[in-house]
């Protein structure tokens, strides 16, 4: 899977990748006897990666709530700072209306 990940899928073949992808974390938490835990599919990787619009979305998430309920405005911060200092217009206005410095 991480050759398709990082050099691309053939048209046609998404679908049906992603889907064997799903099947084997089902099977292995089966296994394990392990629950499904929704926020280790955030994008942590790519915030942390640079990319600025996951960045904002996961500081976004975290600062309002919006992943199950579970708030942490210090990390949310984080991410938002981290996508205004590359003048992210949404992550800048979000730190201002809340008085944050970035």
């Amino acid at each position: 899977m991480g050759d398709y990940l990082s050099e691309g899928l053939l048209d046609g073949k998404k679908k049906i990748l992603f889907m064997q992808m799903l099947n084997y974390i089902m099977y292995f938490l089966y296994l394990t006897h392990q629950e499904l835990n929704l926020i280790c599919f955030i994008p942590y990787k790519a915030a942390n990666g640079g990319n600025v619009a996951a960045q904002y979305n996961l500081g976004d998430m975290y600062f309002n709530g919006k992943i199950l309920g579970r708030k942490d405005v210090e990390l949310g911060t984080k991410y938002l700072k981290l996508a205004a200092l590359n003048n992210h217009v949404q992550s800048i206005k979000i730190l201002k209306d809340n008085k944050i410095d970035f």
